[in-house]
């Protein structure tokens, strides 16, 4: 399983718009092939994986956002992934639509 960024696609990026960071949020336009919901929080939260064309994404932990989201309606679908970096490099969701 790949992530959307990690650290070497974050070094390849960097060469085509210098400036960027972790942290920074940025957008992909692509496919998604599955939904993977994950273990709660420790609160009780969904937690969700979208598997992609491109690589994964996953829901912030306890973020009300994810309640808002039906993810089976992106399955198969173009859509419009809006993401950012933790140090880590693991992609985290800011917003998903239908493209």
């Amino acid at each position: 399983m790949k992530t959307f960024m990690g650290m070497k696609l974050l070094l390849a990026l960097r060469k085509v718009k210098p400036g960027i960071k972790i942290g920074d949020k940025m957008k992909i336009i692509t496919i998604v092939k599955s939904i993977q919901r994950l273990e709660n929080s420790l609160n009780g939260n969904p937690n969700y994986r979208i598997h992609t064309e491109d690589g994964t994404v996953n829901t912030r932990q306890d973020c009300m956002s994810t309640y808002g989201y039906n993810f089976n309606t992106f399955y198969n679908k173009k859509v419009e992934v809006d993401y950012s970096l933790n140090k880590k490099g693991i992609a985290y969701l800011n917003n998903i639509k239908l493209k």
